[in-house]
């Protein structure tokens, strides 16, 4: 942190002329605030965007900073006033402000994420436990069975008993591939959305 009583203690000590190269510095160091981007949000942002936000923020503040301590160092020999000193604080302190104002929208739209990737997986375990609930047709109900399985000569009457034991066990040829596709790649999403939950809750 800056030391204010630093800056205090100094402000009497001044010189009769200013230094060009004093107004040259103090010149680049307005022009290089003014060219940071405001952070204000507009419209939606994306997670990337809201990234490179905080690091322009973090970028800008860390230059303010070190012109800041360069001054501090400087101050014997170069004649500043109270107001100057004053307004230096005031700009880093708002860009302080502006960066933990990023900060709380970014993580804010962390949260949103891990909310949309939870309810997803909760989609996918309520389809694996009708999978388990209803094993005729790779999870099909009864009803739907009966209307997909309609037209398949394995799938009718007594032959499907005597193949499966019971017509709700049944694996009709016509469903089962592409339902087991479908089966294996909701597998595979549920898992990636577990794992990017947990480094999501980690971070």
């Amino acid at each position: 942190m800056i030391n204010i009583s630093i800056f205090s203690q100094t402000v009497g000590v001044a010189h009769e002329e200013h230094g060009s190269e004093q107004d040259e510095r103090e010149v680049g160091y307005s022009s290089r605030v003014e060219e940071a981007p405001s952070g204000a949000p507009i419209g939606k942002k994306s997670h990337k965007e809201r990234l490179t936000t905080v690091e322009t923020h973090l970028d800008v503040l860390k230059m303010s900073l070190e012109e800041l301590y360069q001054g501090q160092r400087r101050l014997l020999g170069v004649e500043s006033s109270q107001e100057e000193v004053e307004s230096r604080i005031e700009k880093v302190e708002s860009l302080i402000d502006q960066m933990t104002e990023d900060t709380k929208d970014f993580i804010r739209h962390l949260h949103e994420v891990v909310a949309e990737l939870t309810a997803k997986v909760m989609v996918g375990d309520a389809y694996e436990r009708r999978q388990r609930l209803w094993p005729g047709c790779n999870g099909l109900p009864p009803a739907a069975k009966a209307v997909a399985c309609k037209g398949d000569r394995s799938c009718r009457g007594s032959a499907c008993a005597r193949r499966h034991r019971s017509p709700a066990r049944c694996r009709s040829r016509a469903v089962v591939p592409a339902a087991r596709a479908a089966t294996y790649a909701n597998g595979m999403q549920r898992r990636h959305l577990r794992r990017a939950t947990a480094v999501m809750a980690t971070a």
